[in-house]
Parts: structure tokens; C-alpha cells; sequence
């Protein structure tokens, strides 16, 4: 007599070694059980121009405040977000002293 291989009796393998799974087996679903639910799409409301609210208009940005106690790169990047003409060449010492002249 032939064995049957475990994975042929439609099994998943688990265990020690993945060869027992004493978990019953589920029945198959035929497809004349299953159900297909049709759903229509539904169409959202288009809003009148009358009622479309203007866009806020942004405030305008302030430039960052800072701290001497800060790093170099943080005081770096806030020079050139002021547009104040310093480069990572220049010292911390400098960096500040133009950001002090500048306000």
C-alpha cells in the first residue's frame, strides 16, 4: 500500500517538524454559495461658486527668533532664511554678530 503524502490531504503543516495538525478541515465554499454585492456609486454634491468660501490669505512669516546658546548650523540656517550673506566658512562668532547687526 502507498502512502499518502500529508501535504496531498490538503492540510496545512504544523508541529515540530510540520507534519501534524490535528485541526479539523474546513468545507470548501462552492461558488454558487458565494454572494457578489453590487454597489453603485453615489455621486457627492456639487457646491455652488455662490457658496465656495474665499481662501484665507497666509499671514506673512516672521523671521525665526534665535539663541546664541545655539548650535552653528542652527544659526547658520537662520541667517540664510534672513538672506544675510554667511556661508559654513564663517565662524560662530561672526554668524551672531550678523545676525545681531541685522535685528
Amino acid at each position: 500500500m502507498a502512502r499518502i503524502p500529508y501535504r496531498a490531504l490538503g492540510r496545512p503543516l504544523s508541529g515540530k517538524n510540520g507534519r501534524f495538525n490535528r485541526t479539523p478541515i474546513a468545507a470548501p465554499v462552492s461558488h454558487a454559495e458565494m454572494t457578489i454585492e453590487v454597489v453603485e456609486p453615489v455621486a457627492e454634491p456639487v457646491a455652488d461658486a455662490t457658496q465656495v468660501a474665499p481662501e484665507p490669505t497666509p499671514e506673512p512669516v516672521a523671521a525665526p527668533q534665535w539663541e546664541p546658546t545655539w548650535t552653528k548650523s542652527q544659526i547658520l540656517a537662520v541667517a540664510q532664511a534672513k538672506n544675510l550673506s554667511v556661508t559654513s566658512a564663517n565662524t560662530k562668532a561672526e554668524i551672531v554678530a550678523a545676525l545681531t547687526a541685522a535685528g
